[in-house]
């Protein structure tokens, strides 16, 4: 999900902008929440909750939209910005902080669906590409997902196999996915773990992989597994389809 910070000062318009977000088909992707002080969200990010997309009004009390912009640049500067203002004077000014789109209240049904679109966009390009760190001997190295296509558990070791070879390291599965989104891996069964976007498709009791091979899905783990499955094909076909 794409964590949304709204903050006006004006609660009607804070309402209505919140209420017109929801409407928007995009909204599933979004977890919003509102703010009407600038203060508040500050203090939200302090706390460690970290925004994706911003969308905030200019004129505000103690702190104006621009100064908060700013300081939402330097604490997260992945966030991508939004002013929504029901002044057009600002527009230059608003330079001074790094953001998308500048909007006035009175367009926002135009504008505001295209922008926010521009946000999620945005940030697709700007993330990283997802890894994880294994040890091997004293080398740290990271291995990209992409490069993976299951682990498993083979006594006091792991294997991973990946696209073109094996690799075996002590630490346990749990431990090497544990900072991965949790639809990264499914299980299957106790000792594999398959990356979901390496699976083409469910045949049985066997996860058919993207290279031909193929992994055991146990009866302890048949249900959870076919639903993940079903759940990450669901989540790829929305994401196509809105494309």
């Amino acid at each position: 999900m794409i964590k949304l910070f709204l903050c006006d000062d004006n609660r009607l318009h804070l309402e209505h902008t919140a209420k017109y977000i929801s409407s928007l088909p995009i909204s599933s992707s979004l977890e919003m929440q509102t703010f009407s002080a600038p203060q508040e969200l500050l203090a939200r990010i302090r706390a460690g909750d970290v925004p994706d997309v911003a969308i905030l009004d200019i004129e505000m009390p103690k702190i104006e939209g621009i100064p908060l912009a700013e300081q939402i640049n330097q604490s997260c500067p992945q966030c991508k910005i939004i002013f929504l203002t029901g002044f057009t004077q600002y527009a230059y000014d608003a330079y001074y902080a790094e953001h998308i789109w500048y909007i006035l209240k009175t367009d926002m049904e135009k504008y505001l669906p295209a922008a926010l679109e521009k946000a999620v966009s945005s940030l697709e390009l700007s993330r990283p590409e997802p890894f994880i760190v294994i040890q091997q001997q004293r080398t740290l190295r990271r291995l990209p997902l992409k490069e993976i296509l299951y682990l498993e558990r083979v006594t006091y070791r792991t294997r991973i196999k990946t696209v073109d070879s094996e690799l075996f390291v002590r630490a346990a599965p749990g431990e090497l996915l544990g900072e991965l989104p949790h639809d990264s891996f499914i299980r299957s069964h106790q000792s594999f773990w398959v990356n979901s976007a390496k699976i083409n498709s469910l045949i049985g009791k066997n996860f058919l992989l993207v290279d031909g091979s193929t992994v055991p899905i146990s009866r302890t783990y048949r249900s959870s597994a076919a639903r993940e499955f079903a759940e990450t094909r669901a989540a790829t076909f929305d994401t196509f389809s809105r494309i």
